[in-house]
């Protein structure tokens, strides 16, 4: 019998969902509740991915669901070609001042790993900077009419700061620049900024400024993100989310598909140099 290690089989609708997610088949029970089965897809992030899953695969699940999920999908539809165009702006005005930027977690997986970038939901654009640049970032998301969000109390040190605007079309953009590549002190100076510079490439359908980490660190990164958050709130939607995600998952299944031999083994000799050592291994 096969464990579930990620605790989602018992979140609601956990099971439910990987099946679905995975093109298993499923079952859907007539005591369960639509706005909850929808409140599921959005905490997990995976609302237009389902939908798109249920407009082309045959269910049961109830047509109010669908309509709902649907609904969720076009606007998803809608704004990320705002939000491209936006993300666009902001890192092109960037380099001009001489602000190197490296994209990270959603935006770059969305444009460079999956099907269409609307499947993959996300609330903001995270942006990985040189720390000693920080003023100067500040100063130049200042000239494109972003507020900077109050940073909430926290008892460690944070390695992020927030910006927000709504542009003429009421369109919300938020983007959380990071000044390590994970906030959790076990791992924030596990690699330098010249380090990550070096594991980076470009991400052509942002722009040709636009540059993400290279597939392995990618996926490197995805997995520290999900363990940072195992025991952490994480904003999901509207909601405060404790645990796993199936839109965590997704990434990292998607990246490790991806990877070449010569890529897992890369990876593997980083988690052994960098990473083992601060777990307490040898």
């Amino acid at each position: 019998m096969t464990r579930d290690r990620t605790g989602l089989a018992n979140q609601p609708f956990g099971a439910f969902l990987t099946d679905l997610l995975n093109g298993r088949d499923t079952v859907w029970c007539d005591d369960w509740s639509d706005s909850d089965f929808v409140g599921a897809c959005r905490t997990h992030g995976v609302s237009a991915w389902v939908a798109e899953q249920l407009l082309t695969t045959p269910s049961k699940i109830p047509e109010s669901a669908l309509d709902s999920l649907t609904a969720v999908r076009n606007a998803g539809l809608v704004f990320d070609k705002l939000h491209r165009a936006e993300v666009s702006r902001v890192v092109d005005h960037l380099h001009r001042l001489g602000i190197l930027t490296v994209l990270l977690k959603g935006t770059p997986l969305a444009y460079s790993l999956y099907p269409s970038p609307h499947l993959r939901t996300r609330g903001d654009t995270d942006l990985l900077i040189d720390e000693d640049q920080q003023q100067a970032v500040d100063a130049a998301f200042a000239e494109l009419g972003y507020e900077r969000h109050a940073k909430p109390m926290v008892q460690f040190q944070s390695y992020q700061d927030s910006y927000g605007r709504t542009d003429a079309l009421l369109a919300t953009h938020v983007f959380d620049v990071h000044r390590r590549i994970n906030n959790r002190q076990l791992f924030a100076a596990a690699f330098t900024w010249d380090e990550l510079l070096v594991n980076r490439c470009p991400l052509p359908a942002i722009g040709s400024h636009a540059q993400m980490l290279t597939p392995p660190f990618q996926l490197l990164h995805a997995c520290l993100h999900r363990v940072s958050h195992l025991h952490a709130p994480h904003d999901a939607g509207i909601d405060r989310h404790i645990g796993d995600r199936l839109i965590w998952f997704k990434d990292i299944q998607l990246l490790s598909a991806a990877l070449s031999d010569t890529e897992w083994s890369g990876l593997v000799d980083a988690c052994v140099d960098r990473l083992f050592p601060r777990l307490g291994g040898s």
